[in-house]
């Protein structure tokens, strides 16, 4: 597979009592998505995961006995599956140069359908620590707020034509 992944850092100190810290990171990850259904014919790569990874921190030390820790991240990955024509185009049948898929109403093809799918699942994060000491106690309180969505598709046979064949 041929991965790629590149992360950046950046730490600074404003000063002894406050420090900031971010991190980005970016991967992609072209690659077929199952075993090839065609031994002799090579698919095109067209599957793809592309992901970012984010995250802030900023961290306080507001007294000897209070600290403060503010964070911050997200996580976006997006991940593409081709299947069908996108992959094998070379493997379809074709009338003047546009791509069809076969069925048969009395028994399965030997040639799948177009299914493409997309992922693309976010996550978010904020959240805040404020820990306190006093003598041998600490304490500590705060928040995480966590934003999750979906957003998906799977696509059968809607990008190229079809044709049924039979009775």
């Amino acid at each position: 597979s041929k991965s790629d992944q590149f992360t950046g850092k950046i730490d600074h100190n404003f000063s002894q009592k406050h420090h900031f810290n971010f991190v980005l990171t970016y991967q992609h990850d072209p690659y077929t998505s199952t075993a090839q259904i065609y031994s002799k014919v090579e698919a095109f790569g067209v599957s793809q995961m592309h992901a970012w990874f984010s995250s802030v921190n900023f961290v306080s030390t507001l007294s000897p006995t209070l600290l403060n820790e503010f964070k911050a991240g997200l996580q976006h990955p997006d991940l593409d599956q081709v299947g069908g024509t996108r992959a094998y185009p070379q493997v379809y049948p074709n009338s003047n140069n546009v791509l069809f898929t076969p069925g048969f109403s009395s028994f399965t093809s030997p040639i799948p359908g177009n299914i493409d799918s997309r992922l693309i699942d976010p996550v978010y994060t904020v959240g805040d620590t404020l820990s306190w000491t006093r003598g041998r106690h600490a304490f500590k309180m705060g928040f995480q707020f966590d934003a999750m969505s979906s957003n998906s598709f799977n696509i059968n046979n809607n990008f190229v034509p079809s044709v049924t064949l039979g009775a």
